[in-house]
C-alpha cells in the first residue's frame, strides 16, 4: 500500500513544491465558502477543500456531548488523542499545533480541564476535557486544516475559529453532564447570556463524595450588539480537579493513590467585532492560567521521587487583531487583510522555567477570479501574506498560497497549496539567540463528484504536509514529561529543528436513501513520520468512520432522531527514552474502535436526548506509563461506556 501511496504523493509534491513561491488559496467568491460536499444530515456539515464548517445543528451527532470540537471525530483524517479530551489529531499531526480564534483573532485555549487524558497530567495548549463554550452559544465553528487560506491563522496544522452571529434561544437544560441556562433578548441589541455548571460539581457542592475526587467546571458568555455594526463578546470559565490520597494505606494500588493532587484552571476572553460594508475588524484580549500541585502523603522506601517534578504552572496572555477590506471588481474580488498579535507564555514545567513570546504583524493580499470557458468553470485564488516576527530581531517571512478549482457539471477538481510560518511557544531559553520559526508546507489535490438524481456525493483527496518543528527530543519532553531528558535540556535543543512529513488519501461517500435514511462512509490512509527517527504519535495508518442517521417526523409536531456513528483507527505510537543509550524506541498500541449512539426526541418546546459513547464497551489502549509505586510500566485504558441523559425546555 505504501508504495502505491508514495507514487501519488510524488505527483502532489511535484505540483506543489515546484511552486515554492506560492501560498494558501481560499476558494471563495462573494465571501462564502464554495460548497463541494455537504453532509446530508440536514446539511449541517460542509466538507470542502481542507475545512469543516460546524453549526448548532451538528450537535445531533452521536457523543458530541455539547462540544462542537468532538464532532470533528466523524470526518476524514481526524481522530482524538484520548477519550478523556477533545485533542484533535489531524492528518497525523500533533494536537499542540492547533490554534483557536474568535472572528479570526487568536485566543488562548478555551477548554476546561486541559490536563484531562494527558500522560504528563499537565495542560494542553489546544485541548481539554470539554470546550468552555457550549454548543448552543455559538453559531459556527470553522476547522481550517493545512493547506489553508492565508486569511486564517498561521497554524502548522489547523485552526479553529468561533463565530457568534446567529441569535440563540432562551432555555433551561438539565443533564448528567451539566446544568445550562440561556437568555436571548428579543430586541435589536441581540443580547444573549449563557451559563453552564457541571452536574458533578453541583453534586460535590451538595456534599456527595466521589471517592475523594472533585471535578467541576462552570462557564458563561455574554454577547450582544452595541450598534448595528459593532458586537461585543465576553467569555469566562473555570475548572477544578482535586483528588485526595487514599486514607486507607491497605488499598494502595498505584502511584496516584499516594498523592493529593490539586489542579485548577481559568480563562477569560473579551473582544469586539466590527463589520460594515467592505470592512471587517475584530480585536480580542484573552488570558488563561492553570496550576497543578501534588504532595506525597505516603513515604514508601522503594520510591525515589522528587515531588517538585510534579508541579506545573502556566500563564498565557494574548492580544490579537484581525482585519479585512474587500474590494469588488469587475473580474473578481480583492482582499487586503492584516493580523497582529502580542502573545506571552510563562511556564514552570517539571522544575524548569520557560518564558516565550510570539509577537507578530502579518499583512496580506488575496485575489480571486472565476473564469467560464465553454461549459467549464475555473476559479483561481492566489494569496500572499508577509509574517513579520520580532523576537530580539526582526525577521520577515513570505507566506504564499494558491487555491484553485476546475468544474464541469457534476465534477470538480481542486488544487490547494500553502506555506506558513509560526513562532514556537518556547522561542527563548537560557538567553539563547532567537530561533527560526516553525514551518508548514502543504499541498492537496481532490476530486469531487455529485450525482443529484441518486443524491450521492463522492470525494477523493491526496495530500502531503511537511513540517519543520522543535527538536524531536524537546517535543517528547514538553508533551509527555520524559523525566530522563530533564538534565539534558539545553539551549541547543530549542534551536534545533526536527522534520516531520505527513501524506495520505481521503475517501468520502455521502448517500441519501429512501425513507429519510442518510449515511456517510469515509476512509483515510495516513503516513506521518519524523524523518530519520520513526512514526509520529498520530501515525494511525488508517482511520474509518461510518455514520447512519434517520430523522422520523411523528404526529403532533413530534420528532425522533436516530444517529449511530462508528469510528476505527490504528493504534497510537508512544516513545520511550533510554538514558544509558541516549536513544528513543517506540511502541504501537492496539487498534482503536468505538460505536456511539444518539436518540433525540423533540415535542414542541421540549427535547429529550440520550447520548451514549462507546455503546458496546470496546476496551481501547490509551498510553503506557511508568508507575513509581509498582516500579513497572502500566497500560492505561480509554474510557468505557458513558451514557448521558439530558432534558431541554425552550421558552
Amino acid at each position: 500500500m505504501k508504495q502505491c501511496l508514495n507514487l501519488l504523493f510524488i505527483l502532489v509534491a511535484i505540483a506543489g513544491y515546484g511552486q515554492s513561491s506560492l501560498d494558501s488559496f481560499a476558494l471563495s467568491m462573494n465571501g462564502d465558502t464554495i460548497e463541494l460536499l455537504s453532509h446530508p444530515i440536514s446539511g449541517h456539515f460542509q466538507y470542502s477543500r481542507n475545512q469543516v464548517l460546524i453549526d448548532r445543528g451538528s450537535r445531533e451527532m452521536a457523543a458530541s456531548f455539547s462540544d462542537p470540537s468532538r464532532v470533528l471525530l466523524r470526518h476524514a483524517s481526524v481522530s482524538l488523542e484520548n477519550d478523556q479530551n477533545n485533542s484533535i489529531v489531524y492528518r497525523g499531526l500533533d494536537p499542540e499545533f492547533i490554534r483557536w480564534s474568535v472572528y479570526g483573532a487568536e485566543i488562548v485555549n478555551p477548554n476546561h480541564l486541559s490536563n484531562a487524558g494527558r500522560l504528563s497530567d499537565v495542560s494542553s495548549s489546544s485541548a481539554g476535557g470539554v470546550l468552555g463554550i457550549a454548543f448552543d452559544a455559538i453559531s459556527q465553528l470553522g476547522f481550517y486544516g493545512a493547506p489553508a487560506s492565508q486569511e486564517k491563522l498561521s497554524s502548522l496544522s489547523a485552526s479553529l475559529d468561533l463565530e457568534f452571529d446567529q441569535r440563540s434561544q432562551s432555555f433551561l437544560k438539565a443533564g448528567l453532564l451539566g446544568m445550562e441556562a440561556s437568555y436571548q433578548s428579543r430586541g435589536a441589541d441581540n443580547t444573549n447570556v449563557h451559563i453552564r455548571y457541571s452536574t458533578v460539581g453541583l453534586l460535590t457542592d451538595l456534599g456527595v463524595d466521589f471517592d475523594g475526587e472533585e471535578i467541576k467546571f462552570y462557564d458563561g458568555i455574554i454577547r450582544g450588539n452595541i450598534t448595528n455594526n459593532l458586537q461585543y463578546v465576553l467569555i469566562a470559565g473555570q475548572s477544578k480537579n482535586f483528588k485526595s490520597a487514599l486514607a486507607d494505606s491497605s488499598r494502595l494500588q498505584e502511584f496516584k493513590d499516594l498523592q493529593t493532587i490539586d489542579y485548577s484552571s481559568e480563562f477569560l476572553i473579551a473582544g469586539l467585532k466590527y463589520k460594515h460594508g467592505p470592512w471587517k475588524h475584530s480585536f480580542f484580549a484573552s488570558s488563561a492560567k492553570s496550576d497543578r500541585a501534588s504532595r506525597l502523603v505516603y513515604q514508601i522506601e522503594q520510591l525515589n521521587v522528587d515531588t517538585d517534578a510534579f508541579i506545573f504552572e502556566n500563564d498565557q496572555r494574548k492580544f490579537s487583531y484581525s482585519g479585512r477590506y474587500r474590494l469588488s471588481q469587475k473580474h473578481g474580488l480583492s482582499d487586503f487583510f492584516l493580523q497582529a498579535g502580542l502573545h506571552s507564555n510563562e511556564r514552570l514545567y517539571y522544575g524548569i522555567d520557560f518564558r516565550g513570546n510570539d509577537n507578530f504583524i502579518r499583512p496580506g493580499f488575496s485575489w480571486s477570479r472565476s473564469i467560464d470557458i465553454a461549459d467549464w468553470n475555473l476559479i483561481v485564488n492566489p494569496q500572499l501574506a508577509i509574517n513579520v516576527f520580532e523576537n530580539g530581531s526582526i525577521s520577515v517571512r513570505p507566506e504564499p498560497s494558491l487555491m484553485s478549482s476546475l468544474r464541469r457539471k457534476q465534477h470538480s477538481l481542486d488544487f490547494n497549496f500553502s506555506l506558513k510560518n509560526r513562532n514556537s511557544d518556547f522561542n527563548r531559553y537560557m538567553n539563547s539567540r532567537s530561533m527560526n520559526p516553525d514551518r508548514s508546507l502543504g499541498t492537496s489535490l481532490s476530486y469531487q463528484y455529485q450525482h443529484v438524481k441518486s443524491q450521492t456525493k463522492f470525494m477523493l483527496r491526496v495530500y502531503r504536509i511537511s513540517l519543520s518543528t522543535p527538536a524531536f527530543e524537546l517535543r517528547q519532553f514538553l508533551q509527555y514529561g520524559i523525566g530522563e531528558l530533564k538534565e539534558n535540556i539545553n539551549a541547543e535543543l530549542f534551536e534545533n529543528k526536527s522534520r516531520q512529513s505527513s501524506k495520505g488519501i481521503e475517501i468520502i461517500l455521502d448517500k441519501k436513501w429512501t425513507g429519510d435514511w442518510y449515511s456517510q462512509l469515509n476512509i483515510s490512509y495516513i503516513d506521518s513520520e519524523f524523518d530519520g527517527i520513526g512514526p509520529a504519535h498520530g501515525d494511525f495508518g488508517a482511520v474509518a468512520n461510518f455514520i447512519l442517521t434517520r430523522n422520523i417526523k411523528l404526529r403532533n409536531k413530534r420528532n425522533l432522531l436516530f444517529n449511530i456513528a462508528y469510528h476505527q483507527r490504528g493504534g497510537s505510537v508512544f516513545y520511550s527514552y533510554d538514558p544509558e543509550q541516549s536513544e528513543f524506541s517506540y511502541t504501537r498500541l492496539s487498534d482503536y474502535r468505538r460505536l456511539d449512539l444518539r436518540l433525540q426526541y423533540n415535542y414542541r418546546n421540549s427535547e429529550w436526548v440520550l447520548d451514549i459513547q462507546n455503546l458496546t464497551g470496546f476496551s481501547n489502549d490509551a498510553y503506557y506509563y511508568f508507575d513509581a509505586f509498582l516500579q513497572m510500566n502500566r497500560l492505561e485504558s480509554q474510557l468505557g461506556t458513558i451514557p448521558i441523559l439530558s432534558y431541554k425546555r425552550v421558552f
